[in-house]
């Protein structure tokens, strides 16, 4: 067992050229292959290696990119910075997801209808919470409604427009979608994950689609 110094320490691994165990003075331990390219040292840290059979085996590998020309050390950076622009990207999608309204209309079935529907303590019953769920799917979340779009981006007018297109089909029906996009927003201001609800408008204004 390698025993940890007061200064970084390497050790040669003698069945394999220019591999070394390093042991730092905490005791952590890493492979390292050491080669030399174009007349100048050059030092690669083994990530994911822990055995002496698969550090020999990166060593192998490593060594034969420096005898095709190729400086391992450089394409390990480079696969690196790849794999973290990857992930930036994955975040960032992952992120805007999780801001869109498709993303918070289930996160509002799922948990609005837990909590009491009216002051008297009477839940959602079955019903209207399908009834509800029928509601987001047919004419709020579909390719030319409001999937996809962020949950900040939707304004008075796309409100508006969703309940109007519904009233030329069915009055009723237009009133009921606004009923659950306006609970769906209120909702959202109470999460504070929005500061006003597109579904508010000044007393004196009616709705003159429905």
């Amino acid at each position: 067992m390698l025993r940890p110094k007061e200064k970084r320490v390497e050790y040669a691994v003698g069945c394999c050229r220019g591999l070394y165990r390093v042991v730092d003075s905490t005791g952590s331990t890493a492979w390292v292959v050491r080669y030399k390219l174009d007349r100048r040292s050059r030092r690669l840290t083994l990530e994911g290696v822990t055995t002496l059979s698969e550090a020999i085996k990166a060593a192998m590998a490593a060594r034969a990119e420096v005898e095709r020309g190729n400086d391992p050390a450089i394409t390990k950076g480079i696969m690196k910075a790849a794999a973290a622009e990857e992930e930036a990207a994955r975040k960032a999608k992952a992120g805007r997801m999780a801001n869109t309204v498709d993303y918070w209309v289930a996160e509002f079935l799922a948990q609005y209808p837990k909590r009491p529907k009216r002051k008297d303590g009477r839940p959602w019953r079955d019903s209207y919470f399908n009834m509800t769920k029928r509601m987001f799917d047919r004419f709020v979340l579909h390719e030319n409604g409001w999937s996809g779009r962020l949950i900040h981006e939707i304004r008075r007018e796309d409100v508006n427009q969703l309940v109007r297109e519904i009233a030329k089909e069915t009055p009723m029906l237009a009133k009921r979608v606004y009923a659950a996009v306006s609970v769906l927003f209120s909702w959202l201001r109470e999460q504070k994950i929005i500061d006003t609800s597109p579904c508010n408008r000044e007393p004196s204004k009616r709705y003159d689609a429905v």
